[in-house]
C-alpha cells in the first residue's frame, strides 16, 4: 500500500480477509482499524475498536478524534473533449469546445476565433484570467497558424500572435505573464513576447557542455521523433522546463535561452510540475516513473523517486506547502505522496484517466479525469495538512503492526 502497489480498497479487502482467517488475533484488526481511520471511515474503525480487548480500546480511542482524513468527491461531469485543463484558480475547466464551471458543470464561455479551428494546445496565464491557445485557418496545404489570447471565462479573443505553425504540441507562459514558450513536434522551441505582441523566433541555445553534446549524440535529440510533449512554468523565476519523447528535460530562462538539458526518463516525459518555491521540478514518465529534481543542482540526478504507477503518469501537482505530491496515471488512479520521503499515502481509483491537476490550497486539489464519454471534475482533500497559523498536529501513517500505546507515546514526544 505504501509503495502504491495496492489501492485503498484492495488493502481493506486484503485485511478483512486476514481478520476472517485469524479471528483470535488482534493485530489484523488493529491494522484494519488504523487504515479505516486514515481513509476517514471513522464508523468502521469505531466498530472494530469497540470489539477490541479492554487494554487496547483505551489506547486506540483517541485516534478516532485525531484521525487523518483523505477523501475524493465528484464535483461535476462535463461533456468535455480530450486535452482539458483546469485553470490555476480552480474555478474553470477549459477544453477545445469552451469554458466550463467546475462546480456546476455548466458551460459558461466559448473560445471564439472566427474562421479558425478549435484550439488543441493551450496554456493558462498565471492570473487565470486569460488563456493562450494555438489555432489554424485554411486547408492543410495553405494553413495559417497563430496564437490567440482569450479572456476567461467569456472566451473572447482579445489578441493574436504570428509565428505559430503546424505541430505546436505544448505551451507555457512565464511566471510574470510576459513570455510564452512553445514546443513543437520536431523538438524546436519558439518564443513570443506577449506584452510587446511579437514573435521572437526560435529561442537561443548556448554552446552545449560535454555531457549535453554526448547526450545529443546518444539519444539523437534532433531526430524527427523527438517531440516536445509537456512544459511547466517554474514559480517565482523566469524559467520554463520542457520534456520530450526521448525522456530529456530542458531548462530555459526567458528570454535568454536554454540553461541546460539532461536525460530524466528511459522513455518519454508525460507530466511536469514544480514546487511553489521554485526549487524542485517533478517529472512523470510514460513508464510510470516519477522523479524529483533540484533545479539549481550542478550535476543532473534525481533527489527522490516515487514508484507505483504501472502506466504513464499524465498529471502532477504539488501542495502549496510542499509536503504532498498528487499524481494521476493512465491506469485510472490518483495517488497522494509524502514528498519528503517518497512514500505513497493513498491510491484512489477514478473512472477516467486523470490528465490535469491543480492544487488550490495546502490540503485540497482539483483533478480532471477523462473517459470516452465525458470528463469528470474531482476534488481530492486531505485534512491533516497544517495551514499557516494553525497548531501543529503530527501525522498518523502506520505501515507495519505496532503497539497502539507505542504510537501514542511517540506522537506525544513529537
Amino acid at each position: 500500500w505504501r509503495s502504491a502497489k495496492l489501492t485503498d480498497q484492495e488493502l481493506v479487502v486484503t485485511l478483512e480477509a486476514s481478520v476472517a482467517a485469524n479471528k483470535t488475533d488482534w493485530i489484523p484488526k488493529q491494522l484494519l482499524a488504523l487504515v479505516h481511520l486514515e481513509r476517514g471511515e471513522r464508523d468502521a474503525a469505531a466498530e472494530i475498536i469497540q470489539a477490541a480487548p479492554a487494554n487496547e480500546q483505551e489506547s486506540l480511542q483517541p485516534l478516532i478524534e485525531e484521525a487523518n482524513l483523505v477523501r475524493v468527491a465528484g464535483l461535476s461531469v462535463l461533456p468535455a473533449r480530450a486535452g482539458s485543463i483546469i485553470t490555476p484558480n480552480g474555478q474553470w475547466l477549459v477544453d477545445s469546445s469552451g469554458v466550463w464551471d467546475v462546480q456546476s458543470g455548466e458551460q459558461i464561455g466559448l473560445l471564439e476565433k472566427e474562421g479558425s479551428t478549435s484550439p488543441k494546445t493551450m496554456a493558462c496565464l498565471p492570473d487565470a484570467q486569460q488563456l493562450l491557445g494555438h489555432v489554424s485557418q485554411g486547408a492543410v496545404a495553405n494553413r495559417v497558424c497563430e496564437l490567440c489570447l482569450w479572456d476567461l471565462p467569456s472566451g473572447k479573443c482579445v489578441q493574436s500572435f504570428e509565428g505559430a505553425r503546424i505541430g505546436l504540441s505544448s505551451l507555457a507562459v512565464s511566471d510574470d505573464g510576459r513570455y510564452a514558450l512553445g514546443g513543437f513536434l520536431r523538438g524546436e522551441h519558439y518564443l513570443w513576447d506577449l506584452q510587446a505582441g511579437s514573435f521572437c523566433g526560435v529561442i537561443g541555445e548556448r554552446q552545449p557542455s560535454q555531457y549535453e553534446a554526448a547526450l545529443q549524440v546518444a539519444v539523437n535529440l534532433f531526430a524527427e521523433s523527438s517531440n516536445v510533449e509537456v512544459m511547466v512554468t517554474v514559480p517565482h523565476t523566469s524559467q520554463i522546463v520542457s520534456g520530450d519523447t526521448k525522456g530529456v528535460l530542458r531548462l530555459f530562462r526567458l528570454p535568454e535561452g536554454m540553461l541546460r538539458m539532461w536525460k530524466a526518463h528511459p522513455g518519454g516525459i508525460s507530466a511536469l510540475t514544480a514546487t511553489a518555491d521554485g526549487r524542485h521540478l517533478i517529472s512523470g514518465g510514460t513508464d510510470g516513473s516519477i522523479h524529483a529534481w533540484l533545479l539549481d543542482a550542478r550535476k543532473p540526478g534525481p533527489v527522490r523517486s516515487f514508484t507505483g504507477h504501472p502506466d504513464a503518469v499524465r498529471a502532477l501537482g504539488m501542495s502549496k506547502d510542499g509536503r504532498y505530491l498528487i499524481s494521476g496515471g493512465d491506469e485510472k488512479t490518483v495517488r497522494l505522496w509524502e514528498f519528503a520521503t517518497g512514500r505513497c499515502l493513498h491510491t484512489l481509483k477514478v473512472r477516467g484517466k486523470p490528465n490535469s491537476v491543480v492544487v488550490t490550497t495546502s490540503h485540497k486539489a482539483l483533478i480532471a479525469a477523462e473517459s470516452v464519454q465525458d470528463c469528470q471534475a474531482l476534488e481530492l482533500a486531505w485534512d491533516w495538512a497544517v495551514e499557516p497559523g494553525s497548531d501543529f498536529r503530527s501525522d498518523w501513517h502506520v505501515s507495519v503492526p505496532r503497539s497502539a500505546s507505542r504510537e501514542l507515546q511517540e506522537a506525544a514526544e513529537v
